[in-house]
């Protein structure tokens, strides 16, 4: 029992670093029960030693038989963390145009200092030019420099820079998008537009 409690206290003074720490209860069946590790208050044994109650936080209790269980364990990912993040030297894949859809447009930026840690996925949403987001998906940092990419999706209103606030790794900065000017709507020659969806034909009328 003290033997656990003192990993349960080193599990604590990690969670900074990792992020998260999950308990993991592997039983003889197969089955494996996890709990995360700061919901729990403390893990103790029965005077028989054939039992291991383990009470949460919030007064649940979970009782099981040794007998059923094959090893405990405490298992997590490094939270991942950077130095700096190089967003003046983002590389984006092609052009964006205001008012055409963005297919397989994609945003590189590189970063130095990392740590090898794992990092969540996210969406960021465009400033100053609307209408487009930037999705990264989760991934791990490479131990020392390396880069991510992020996948553009959406329709530009307008033409100009599109910003999009990074957030990773401990550090942030703001990736511009060029959004090139569209070239307008065309429409047939010889036709007036009053109604851009049934433009109107053109024709010469003689005076008899």
């Amino acid at each position: 029992m003290r033997v656990i409690l003192i990993l349960i206290g080193l599990m604590y003074g990690l969670l900074p670093m990792y992020g998260q720490i999950e308990q993991e209860v592997r039983k003889r069946d197969g089955e494996v029960i996890k709990q995360r590790i700061e919901r729990i208050d403390s893990i103790r044994f029965d005077v028989e030693r054939s039992q291991m109650e383990i009470k949460m936080k919030e007064g649940d209790l979970e009782i099981y038989e040794l007998g059923d269980v094959l090893e405990v364990g405490f298992v997590g990912k490094r939270k991942g963390e950077i130095e700096a993040l190089d967003c003046e030297a983002a590389v984006v894949s092609d052009e964006v145009v205001e008012g055409i859809a963005v297919s397989g447009v994609s945003i590189e930026v590189g970063y130095t200092g990392g740590n090898g840690g794992a990092y969540g996925s996210q969406s960021i949403v465009s400033s100053d030019v609307l209408g487009l987001t930037a999705s990264l998906a989760a991934g791990q940092f490479n131990v020392g420099v390396g880069s991510v990419v992020l996948t553009i999706a959406g329709t530009a209103e307008s033409s100009g820079v599109a910003v999009f606030i990074l957030e990773l790794g401990g550090q942030s900065c703001s990736v511009e998008v060029e959004v090139e000017e569209g070239e307008g709507t065309s429409y047939p020659p010889g036709t007036v537009h009053c109604d851009p969806d049934n433009p109107t034909a053109v024709v010469d009328v003689l005076n008899p």
